[in-house]
């Protein structure tokens, strides 16, 4: 035990101070390097990706890291994004539980050629990322809950990656309608087929490029059919099966995420969002006046993700990641 007398603290205080003179520049690399290093590991494990330091003339390019991670559902597929890291208050902060970036600290990166994933945190919040598109011209400056760094985020960032990448929108697709009014017997046939359609699609297996394997269960048939809804809707959601396949497979126009909810039960985080993915160029064949015209088809989705709450300090906990994303419903309107 040093025993310094009555000055003690003045004395362990200059011990600890005495020739630390590191500039608030100096310290703000040493700073930067630590949240790569974090964010390496971090991203090692969450990702399951290997990660890779950018060179110098990467890093002047504003590219701190490469990741690459393996495509959740497609084989013998990797996908690249460059990574770059940022830590402090100066660029972003957290409002309950919601991350607000600081938009004219992130200009540099609009308008480039390539994705990146933007990756922050700070000494006392949880870290959260986002990503930047390729060629965009703005971006958004909150991103709630479900940005936190997570084993669930691999999935999010395919979604992002694939929606910019292609918007077939159902390009070259059609299905057949009638502007009449269906009676009663015509309603019955055409809800029949409409169920025919929906059980063979229990037994297949069908990717969407956006969420991947999307699975049909009891939830969408009843959805559809509940006493509650008018028959008009359910005629724009039964004339539609005979190609719901086809169009589940295609990239939509348009993707949004209509409600999500994560929350934490004993050793597990589990995660539900609904996705509603818009199509803009399917076409109809219209019976009765013998015409086609535009639609705009509209279909639900909902993705169940479950993964242990300490995934960061479990060898291979984040690769035990459950995932199920299943089919709500689908509809129609006239454009």
């Amino acid at each position: 035990m040093f025993n310094f007398g009555r000055n003690s603290e003045k004395i362990l205080k200059n011990f600890f101070t005495e020739g630390n003179t590191t500039s608030v520049l100096e310290q703000n690399k040493i700073n930067g390097k630590s949240a790569e290093r974090f964010f390496a590991a971090t991203l090692t494990v969450s990702l399951e990706a290997r990660i890779f330091w950018a060179s110098r003339t990467e890093d002047d390019s504003k590219v701190d890291l490469v990741s690459i991670l393996t495509h959740p559902w497609i084989n013998n597929t990797v996908q690249v994004i460059f990574t770059q890291i940022k830590s402090g208050n100066s660029y972003c902060e957290i409002v309950n539980e919601t991350l607000k970036v600081k938009k004219l600290k992130f200009r540099d990166f609009i308008n480039r050629n390539h994705h990146t994933l933007i990756c922050w945190t700070s000494d006392d919040d949880i870290p959260y990322w986002f990503i930047i598109k390729a060629n965009s011209r703005y971006f958004k400056t909150e991103y709630p809950k479900h940005h936190r760094i997570s084993p669930a985020m691999r999935f999010d960032i395919t979604r992002i990656l694939a929606s910019s990448t292609l918007k077939n929108g159902g390009k070259g697709l059609a299905f057949s309608c009638r502007s009449s009014a269906y009676d009663k017997d015509s309603f019955k046939q055409l809800r029949k087929t409409a169920k025919v359609i929906y059980k063979k699609l229990k037994l297949e297996r069908i990717d969407n490029p956006l969420l991947g394997e999307i699975k049909f269960t009891r939830l969408a048939w009843r959805h559809i059919t509940r006493e509650s809804r008018l028959n008009e809707y359910k005629v724009a959601s039964f004339e539609i099966f005979k190609i719901l396949g086809l169009i589940i497979s295609e990239t939509p126009t348009n993707h949004y995420i209509l409600k999500s909810c994560q929350k934490e039960n004993g050793d597990f985080n589990y995660r539900e969002n609904e996705y509603l993915l818009v199509y803009d160029n399917v076409r109809c064949y219209d019976k009765t006046n013998k015409e086609y015209f535009g639609t705009r088809i509209y279909m639900k989705l909902l993705e169940f993700i479950e993964y242990q709450n300490d995934w960061m300090n479990k060898v291979n906990a984040s690769a035990k990641v459950k995932r199920k994303v299943i089919f709500k419903s689908i509809y129609y309107k006239n454009t």
